[in-house]
């Protein structure tokens, strides 16, 4: 007669392997769970994340854009024209504009002379097209930090300045359009700008020695009066201390004339 005793050790052994199977597997799953979890949690908070600085950046390109505008329509705003601007953030689902204290978080500020207008500095113009001249700097710095609903939050900074430059420091400051158009050769050594469009045509070789600027278009083309025919002599820019270019009728900044 046979005994049972190894079918039966080998079925406790099978029993144990698929225990213990069931709780690898069992492991498994909750670390899986768990690697599941935290990457969504992970994801949402980098989205929050992502939420506060969009909104952050919106927020300071609009208190930007608002300053802008305001010197657009008046040159020399009060403190309480430019204070105005900090409250009309923009609307924008789940944020809130709240620095880290709680206090406002879309505010802009100025170093303040006694009446508590923004005050200037008179200095050299550091860099840009109006280089070398001395002019009235004010600085203004906009801050915004937008903190989303779940609590995240974005804090930017942007510092700007404004620059009035009085104009006896030009060889030729013009308000309105401006056009050289010169009969015979022509020599200028100033500094030349023009609020409007700056034509530069020249019947006989025209010299502009200087930094030459526009708020409005360089047209080549043709004449203030329309006129594209003849003045189809040199006009040559200063690039560089010496350096100069004869620019082309194909190089202004239209290809034709105002419109174009």
């Amino acid at each position: 007669m046979k005994s049972g005793t190894g079918t039966t050790g080998e079925r406790g052994i099978v029993l144990v392997t698929t225990l213990m199977l069931m709780l690898l597997m069992s492991a498994l799953l909750a670390g899986f769970s768990v690697a599941v979890l935290s990457d969504q949690q992970f994801r949402g908070v980098d989205k929050e994340r992502a939420t506060a600085f969009y909104a952050s950046h919106a927020g300071l390109e609009k208190l930007t854009s608002d300053l802008g505008g305001l010197f657009a329509g008046n040159f020399a705003p009060n403190g309480s024209q430019v204070n105005a601007l900090e409250m009309t953030p923009p609307s924008l689902q789940g944020i809130q504009f709240l620095a880290a204290d709680n206090n406002p978080g879309y505010t802009i500020s100025f170093a303040s002379d006694t009446n508590g207008n923004p005050a200037s500095q008179v200095r050299q113009i550091q860099n840009g097209p109006f280089e070398g001249l001395m002019g009235q700097v004010t600085q203004y710095q906009v801050d915004v930090t937008a903190r989303t609903e779940k609590g995240s939050d974005a804090h930017l900074r942007r510092e700007m300045q404004t620059v009035t430059i009085p104009i006896f420091q030009f060889g030729t400051f013009s308000d309105m359009e401006l056009g050289f158009h010169s009969a015979a050769t022509f020599d200028f050594g100033g500094r030349v700008h023009a609020n409007g469009n700056l034509y530069l045509k020249a019947n006989a070789t025209l010299w502009l020695r200087d930094k030459v600027t526009t708020a409005g278009e360089i047209i080549r083309a043709q004449l203030m009066n329309g006129n594209t025919s003849g003045y189809t002599s040199s006009v040559n820019v200063l690039r560089a201390p010496g350096l100069y270019r004869d620019l082309q009728e194909n190089e202004g900044s239209l290809v034709a004339g105002a419109g174009s």
